[in-house]
């Protein structure tokens, strides 16, 4: 009930407007709400009243990350571990927010050491696994996802990266058989509906990949990289217009980029 939290943290400050535990905890009201901006301003005020904890930071960090703002993520909880080095949450969430940034050897060191103390491994093979993607370790990738599928089995998201893996090796029965796994799991994903067209596309099953990428379309992903991979599936059929009605879709939902449009229509990107 954050709206009543906000309300009572809101009441207390109009009586004790410099207190920074009530500031702080306003804060992380607000980001738990959603309300990010509203919490990274309240966690900041508590900070520059004193609140130098590693809690604190740890909830400007999150909302930082949350919000995208992934360098201000990075030094908040970097400030947190200087303040709590002992903490695998926070090791795990500047994992993930130098994952988010593209810094990939990063993340795997802080998921690496959190791994050994963790309580929920599963989990932090996961985040390291898709890490390990990110960066081009494909076996040590699969191997992660692997290892965390033993404890959770029913993982849609861990079948789901395990099959972008696969499929980055070429691996492709392995990728589909990944992907339909994780669609019994969870079949109202259209992301995962879209990521097995793709797969089925790279594997030269046209007809099935298309069925995909359409249905991930009915569900509301109509995204660029969507409609450009149903037009090179179409394409590969020689479904000439419906190809080009679909790569015209995808240059719109793109904002105009005609790069990938023009390289299909030219037939130089099969």
């Amino acid at each position: 009930q954050y709206e009543l939290a906000i309300a009572d943290f809101t009441a207390s400050l109009e009586l004790h407007a410099d207190d920074g535990w009530t500031l702080a905890q306003r804060g992380l009201a607000y980001r738990d709400q959603g309300d990010l901006a509203a919490a990274i301003a309240d966690l900041t005020r508590a900070i520059e009243r004193g609140k130098k904890e590693a809690w604190v930071y740890d909830g400007r960090g999150q909302a930082y990350r949350l919000n995208n703002q992934l360098a201000e993520a990075i030094a908040d909880l970097t400030t947190s571990l200087e303040l709590s080095p002992n903490s695998v949450w926070t090791l795990n969430e500047r994992g993930r927010a130098h994952r988010m940034n593209g810094q990939y050897a990063e993340a795997i060191a802080d998921l690496t050491q959190s791994l050994a103390r963790s309580s929920n491994p599963a989990w932090v093979l996961r985040e390291r696994g898709q890490s390990y993607r990110l960066k081009g370790e494909l076996d040590a990738a699969i191997a992660d996802l692997s290892a965390s599928l033993e404890r959770e089995p029913n993982s849609a998201w861990a079948l789901s990266q395990r099959a972008l893996a696969y499929r980055e090796k070429g691996v492709y029965p392995q990728a589909l058989a990944d992907l339909t796994r994780a669609l019994e799991i969870d079949a109202s994903d259209p992301w995962m509906h879209a990521q097995r067209g793709i797969a089925r596309r790279m594997a030269g099953q046209f007809e099935p990949a298309i069925a995909d990428l359409t249905q991930a379309l009915d569900m509301g992903k109509k995204e660029g990289w969507v409609y450009a991979q149903r037009g090179v599936a179409r394409r590969r059929l020689d479904r000439l217009d419906d190809a080009v009605a679909d790569l015209d879709e995808a240059e719109l939902e793109a904002g105009g980029r005609g790069i990938v449009v023009a390289a299909i229509r030219t037939q130089s990107l099969t």
